[in-house]
């Protein structure tokens, strides 16, 4: 089945009958990538084993199911008669979104992360996977993930003595994009997103790859470069059409039909770096300006690790944006080989993140300690 994976991108190359030959001629020249990638991340997940895998039906799609991972915290919680109250201690419950420009990956792409939040901070975590451009286009992805989401919710308490109303999600790169398309898809759903982190994703698909902004330091040469194009297929096909679409540009919500607590982790170095700072500044401004609204005073602007340790926030009632720009970083950094990056980087970003999950965590009743 792995090697099912990691070839699907040479399968769709040889027999999607509907992509154009430059776009089959593109895949060929990702397959050995991805196949390299895939492997990384299917041995670094050897080392963060998951709890179980699980099918997820779509309600968008019938018939179709897609694949999502479990990691349980240890040790498990006590049952009802453990309690000796006749009710169980509900987890948190959260999804984990992986990357890859909407391409492909691996929902054991980011097992690091997921192993660690489960462990450290006592919630059920769910990794799950997602339909892949170029065969699917905007908003299949985005429908598959909100459909993950409403399952997920909906069967909590059955599944993994989870509490479905302390519901939190996490993205990377293009999971980025997606995690915060679920609080949109979902708010006629019953479906509450208390909390976000996003590393590095995505948040503006109106300018296409090649014409986002330099940052800083970003390296001369992108050896990607020449896979653009292909990067651009699940928005670009009706980029006109969507152009103010808020769930494909979350950069244009509301901050409204976002999460309450909000987190964004990016590079320096990143060529997402210049998005992701438009848009927390944004809604750092809209969120002092709800809070003052609801009757809290208190500043929305600044940076989480500054204020990790107060427990001034997340605390249920106030709408909090956070940002961390980790210096020299570039994209996708995290997810990389230990040996490739400043592992002390890496430490900080996912405590931060956690820590922050935590806090949302204990604002709706649920403390590890």
């Amino acid at each position: 089945m792995f090697l099912l994976r990691a070839l699907r991108i040479s399968i769709n190359a040889l027999f999607a009958p509907s992509l154009p030959l430059s776009t089959r001629l593109y895949l060929l020249l990702l397959q050995p990538i991805s196949l390299l990638t895939y492997t990384i991340e299917w041995l670094r997940a050897r080392r963060f084993p998951h709890s179980h895998e699980i099918r997820i039906p779509l309600k968008r799609v019938p018939g179709h199911t897609v694949r999502a991972l479990v990691y349980l915290p240890s040790p498990q919680p006590p049952s009802p008669q453990e309690t000796g109250t006749g009710k169980a201690i509900l987890r948190p419950l959260h999804l984990n979104i992986h990357g890859g420009a909407f391409l492909g990956g691996l929902p054991e792409g980011n097992a690091r992360f997921c192993r660690q939040l489960a462990q450290e901070a006592g919630a059920v975590v769910v990794s799950t996977t997602y339909r892949y451009a170029p065969v699917h286009t905007f908003p299949d992805a985005h429908e598959d993930v909100q459909d993950v989401a409403e399952y997920l919710v909906h069967h909590a308490v059955e599944l993994f003595n989870a509490d479905p109303a302390c519901f939190t999600v996490s993205g990377f790169s293009a999971g980025g994009n997606l995690a915060l398309g679920i609080s949109q898809g979902c708010m006629n759903m019953d479906v509450a997103v208390r909390g976000s982190v996003v590393f590095y994703g995505v948040v503006d698909f109106r300018i296409p790859p090649w014409d986002k902004p330099i940052p800083k330091g970003f390296p001369e040469k992108d050896p990607l470069s020449f896979l653009q194009p292909l990067f651009d297929t699940y928005a670009g096909p009706n980029r006109a059409r969507d152009i103010s679409n808020p769930l494909l540009h979350p950069t244009l919500a509301d901050i409204r039909t976002l999460p309450q607590n909000m987190l964004f982790i990016v590079g320096e170095k990143d060529i997402l770096h210049d998005e992701t700072v438009t848009m927390t500044e944004r809604l750092q401004y809209e969120a002092e300006r709800v809070n003052l609204e609801n009757g809290v005073v208190e500043r929305s602007r600044g940076s989480w690790s500054e204020e990790r340790d107060t427990g001034k926030c997340p605390d249920g009632k106030k709408v909090v944006v956070r940002t961390e720009v980790f210096a020299g970083q570039i994209h996708g950094w995290l997810e990389m080989p230990s040996a490739a990056i400043d592992v002390k980087t890496r430490t900080k970003a996912f405590g931060d993140a956690i820590g922050f999950l935590r806090g949302i965590h204990r604002a709706y009743g649920f403390n590890k300690e």
